[in-house]
């Protein structure tokens, strides 16, 4: 459907059915992702990259739930925490491995990992996952998620930045348990996610609102707001993608779980890099050979039936 706006016309609007530029993009967040764990070459990019995970997770999220499919509630949990069961079983496995190799305490190790103290390394996303899907169903049946005029955007953007304000400086509160504050962090990616679903009926007001959110990042990192890099990239590139269809190769429907599974196995591929003498995992080489690493295991988890 096309639209006028002010006299202006829609830009190409967002692409219908399966597109799959998103997993596309959705991959290479992932590789950035395991650069940043791995402090690596591209590490600094690590923010943007999980805020732009985090997006198309509500996307697809807020997408399945207002398709009128009863069950896309149930099936979405059970996807995110199977793997948090299954991955925490092995993580801990590894730690009481450590404790036993190192002569350590292995109660030390676990605690380590567990929350308060610990946050489940990068498992925590999964669970909070969980939270935001059902906080997402919760709001999709209570509010119709349009964005179809310029005072409506704004007024998104205005409680977007408002709401943001508290988040982040529960991120920036060291006193705080590391798997509070990260959960703060990511929820105004949420917001954004929310916001850019709610614009996808306009190109225009699609492209207007991912700038918005780039705007207010810009705003929040200049006045020195700890968390603000999400807001700079990931929206762009989401309200971009959403419009461009990239060509559909045999195994570009497989890409959103390789992304997955490469985001679950990266630790422990971080952890025997840092075993062995070279390279190390901080050089390019080494992330590099991290990436590969990753990729290989995700790749070959894929050739199992589910």
């Amino acid at each position: 459907m096309t639209y006028r706006l002010l006299g202006v016309p829609s830009a190409p609007t967002v692409q219908e059915g399966y597109n799959p530029t998103i997993d596309y993009l959705r991959l290479a967040a992932a590789l950035v992702i395991v650069q940043f764990h791995s402090k690596s070459t591209l590490a600094p990019l690590g923010e943007s990259a999980v805020a732009f995970f985090t997006i198309c997770m509500v996307w697809f999220t807020l997408r399945g739930l207002t398709s009128g499919r009863p069950a896309a509630l149930g099936q979405r949990t059970w996807r995110l925490m199977q793997p948090f069961f299954v991955w925490c079983a092995i993580m801990l496995a590894c730690k009481l491995g450590q404790a036993f190799a190192t002569g350590g305490d292995p109660m030390v190790e676990i605690w380590r990992f567990l929350p308060p103290r610990g946050s489940f390394a990068q498992l925590w996303f999964l669970p909070w996952a969980v939270g935001v899907t059902f906080m997402l169903a919760w709001a999709a049946r209570r509010t119709v998620m349009q964005i179809s005029s310029w005072g409506q955007l704004g007024a998104a953007l205005v409680v977007l930045g408002v709401g943001s304000l508290p988040l982040l400086a529960l991120w920036a509160d060291d006193s705080l348990p590391l798997i509070l504050r990260l959960g703060a962090l990511y929820l105004p990616s949420v917001g954004m996610g929310v916001v850019i679903f709610a614009a996808r009926g306009n190109g225009v007001l699609l492209l207007s609102a991912a700038m918005g959110c780039s705007l207010l990042g810009s705003l929040l990192d200049i006045v020195g707001i700890e968390g603000a890099q999400q807001f700079l990239f990931a929206p762009l590139v989401m309200a971009v993608a959403l419009m461009v269809r990239l060509p559909e190769l045999g195994w570009t429907r497989r890409l959103g779980q390789v992304s997955m599974d490469v985001y679950l196995v990266h630790m422990l591929v971080i952890a025997v890099a840092y075993s062995l003498p070279v390279p190390a995992p901080h050089t390019a080489a080494g992330g590099i050979l991290i990436v590969l690493a990753s990729l290989a295991i995700a790749a070959t988890m894929q050739l199992r039936s589910r």
